[in-house]
């Protein structure tokens, strides 16, 4: 790892990480219909925080994630979902498409974070969503089906 690969690295991230910000800071008046109801259920905190890292996951500025980025992004933050359980997630927000043929927008991102194993039927016990475990300090690792990256 030489200066020059870390500067590059770190403009990069700077850089998204400023997109990141200006897009979650847009007027509320430009959300999803989908996030309205989200805030209604989960708080304006939360739909913010995952309006952040959707931007910050959104490497090609496309305002979709797709599932390179999506995984990308999981990793980095510690966690790996089976395989089925991305499905699952996947189906249940809404997205069109298939993991490997599709994006998420906005809507139906919030849609993939919020389900909460609870409302899916697995592991009746844990009671947080996958955005929960990565938006707010990463406190739930190990919940959802999703197992942090070794």
């Amino acid at each position: 790892y030489d200066a020059s690969t870390f500067y590059t690295s770190h403009l990069d991230i700077s850089s998204q990480y400023m997109y990141a910000t200006r897009q979650a800071a847009r007027d509320d008046s430009d959300q999803p219909r989908g996030a309205r109801a989200w805030t209604a259920k989960r708080g304006e905190q939360w739909v913010h925080d995952c309006e952040l890292l959707f931007h910050f996951l959104d490497r090609d500025r496309s305002q979709t994630v797709e599932l390179y980025e999506l995984l990308v992004g999981m990793h980095a933050y510690g966690f790996e979902l089976a395989p089925q359980e991305l499905a699952r997630r996947w189906a249940a927000s809404g997205a069109p498409g298939t993991p490997e043929a599709g994006a998420l927008d906005l809507e139906h991102f919030l849609n993939f974070l919020g389900q909460s194993s609870k409302d899916a039927g697995t592991r009746a016990e844990a009671t947080h969503s996958l955005a929960d475990a990565q938006v707010t300090g990463l406190e739930n690792k190990g919940l959802l089906g999703v197992r942090p990256t070794q």
